[in-house]
């Protein structure tokens, strides 16, 4: 808000007298003692608030800009004095002057400031060659590549060794190397061959055929000439007895 009058020879105004409102006032950066404003801020404005209405709270007042030139218009933008910055000044010379004027003091003498804006929140942390990614800002290498349907983190290599462990360099770029799962064949059983001795009998083995329990293996079969022999000894004991 001011009271400055651009171009007074075209216009036909003079400096005094014009209130002119810009709204909404852009503001383009901050500092700690003052904050610039984007738009039309001319010679005679000086000294005139930027105002939050709903709140109702004067935020800065004009204190320079950069005004027009022989060769420019210029007004482009204005540089206000932050009222925060010198808030305890403020408040002491708000008290006195009520005191020097027989009047009640306002209110924001004796109001603490707020606390200061913490502003936006950090950006997340930058990912790692390999991590998904949904752009180059995204990457510490500021290169986010497409790779087997999904969006990569990468950077350009010449050899594996330019690449992060697990990550390898195909066709110039430094890509996520899958895992191959390793088959989960069991752990073997170690036959030493040796045998308990408990002292029993050893029984015969028995034949698995089927899911089915087979009969104990035969013994060996008599040999007919065995049976021969043993029949003549037997007649020749008879004969001597008669």
């Amino acid at each position: 808000m001011g009271y400055g009058c651009q171009k007074a020879e075209k216009l036909g105004c003079t400096p005094l007298g014009y209130r002119m409102l810009l709204d909404p006032a852009i503001v383009v950066q901050v500092t700690e003692q003052d904050f610039i404003v984007s738009g039309r801020v001319c010679g005679g404005d000086s000294g005139g608030p930027i105002w939050d209405n709903p709140r109702a709270v004067v935020l800065g007042a004009l204190s320079r800009g950069d005004g027009d030139t022989p060769t420019e218009e210029g007004c482009n933008f204005g540089i206000y004095t932050r009222t925060d910055a010198h808030w305890a000044w403020l408040q002491k010379y708000g008290t006195k002057a009520a005191a020097d004027g027989g009047y009640a003091a306002p209110a924001w003498v004796s109001l603490s400031l707020p606390p200061p804006d913490a502003g936006p929140p950090p950006p997340p942390p930058k990912k790692a060659l390999g991590e998904t990614c949904t752009g180059p800002g995204d990457c510490e290498s500021d290169l986010c590549i497409s790779y087997e349907g999904k969006q990569v983190c990468s950077k350009t290599c010449k050899v594996k060794g330019d690449c992060l462990p697990g990550v390898s360099c195909i066709s110039g770029y430094c890509v996520p190397v899958p895992e191959v799962p390793i088959e989960d064949t069991g752990t073997p059983i170690e036959d030493t061959g040796a045998a308990e001795d408990t002292g029993e009998a050893a029984v015969p083995e028995t034949t698995v055929k089927s899911g089915c329990a087979m009969e104990p293996a035969p013994g060996p079969k008599p040999q007919p000439w065995i049976v021969g022999v043993a029949v003549g000894l037997a007649l020749a004991v008879t004969r001597r007895r008669r």
